[in-house]
């Protein structure tokens, strides 16, 4: 049963990382889902889990990205161990201003990881709209995992509240 619930989030993230973001695009980014879950599931799920999504999504994106293949699947397995180390150390990631900022640096790290490997590209680039794409894709991320952080808090609050309108029986 647990294997089919990993394969079934990598599927899902993949699918809505390809395919809804990538006609639906905030910021004109397409948002980075995998940075978004990994953290998240850091915080929530087991190690195990956290790396087999790290991999196991790493290795689809890379496959259908067509380019840089293996770099997708070493930087989201290194963030996962990053994050599974930080939290095993036992400093506490819940808080929604950390979880941003790693959402950040990771967006950061992952997007000089490209530009670094494709320089001759960039040669004839406009700097000024690379930075952009790179502040707004920071900004998108960060927002996510605030947002499904908050979304899956929120779940939880309400599938956790007793039944019975908060009535006491007298």
């Amino acid at each position: 049963m647990k294997v089919f619930a990993y394969l079934l989030a990598i599927i899902l993230i993949m699918v809505l990382q390809t395919g809804f973001f990538g006609f639906m695009r905030p910021l004109g980014v397409i948002p980075n889902l995998m940075i978004v879950a990994i953290i998240i599931a850091s915080l929530r799920f087991s190690a195990t889990f956290t790396l087999a999504l790290a991999i196991g999504g790493g290795l689809l994106l890379d496959i259908t990205s067509g380019s840089d293949f293996g770099l997708r699947m070493a930087f989201y397995t290194t963030l996962a161990l990053a994050l599974i180390i930080v939290r095993q150390l036992g400093f506490h990631l819940e808080s929604w201003w950390v979880m941003a900022g790693a959402a950040a640096m990771a967006t950061l790290v992952f997007n000089l990881a490209i530009i670094a490997g494709a320089d001759v590209q960039l040669q004839t680039s406009d700097f000024s709209q690379i930075s952009w794409l790179i502040a707004a894709e920071v900004i998108v991320n960060s927002l996510g995992v605030v947002l499904v952080q908050t979304g899956l808090l929120l779940a939880g609050n309400l599938i956790s509240r007793p039944k019975g309108g908060g009535m006491r029986a007298q």
